[in-house]
């Protein structure tokens, strides 16, 4: 029972055993090592999808930065541009307040100095008498 050739065979079964276990074992290591490849590769794949969204985000980012920016200056820009019209509306206001104030003193100057003029020319004397004067006549006034 114990004999050479019972272990010669005991030997073979287990070598058999062994060369079943070792392909198992390749086959099996084989096909993990093949999951574990795609594994990776499916990794890499989201690593880089994940790294694209978050460049995608960051350049968004930037844009409505740049956006809201340009918002706040346009903002600050038509404020001014209605301070100015505003101010300008009040410097036309005020220059014509300031034209029809002249405009009424150089008319009510004209009038009186018209009005002086009149009356000189009623108080002064005719100039016939005057030349009948000089020459010795008797002038009626």
């Amino acid at each position: 029972m114990f004999g050479i050739e019972a272990l010669a065979d005991h030997v073979e079964e287990l070598s058999g055993i062994v060369e079943n276990l070792k392909e198992k074992l390749t086959e099996d290591t084989v096909s993990e090592k093949k999951a574990l490849k795609a594994k990776v590769e499916a990794l890499k794949t989201e690593i880089e999808e994940s790294e694209k969204k978050l460049r995608q985000t960051k350049f968004d980012i930037g844009l409505e930065k740049m956006r809201s920016e340009k918002e706040v200056e346009f903002a600050r820009k038509d404020a001014e541009l209605k301070v100015r019209e505003s101010n300008l509306t009040e410097d036309k206001k005020r220059f014509d307040e300031q034209m029809k104030y002249q405009k009424e003193q150089f008319d009510r100057q004209l009038k009186d100095l018209k009005d002086l003029q009149k009356d000189l020319i009623e108080r002064l004397p005719v100039f016939e008498n005057v030349v009948k004067l000089q020459q010795g006549g008797k002038a009626a006034i």
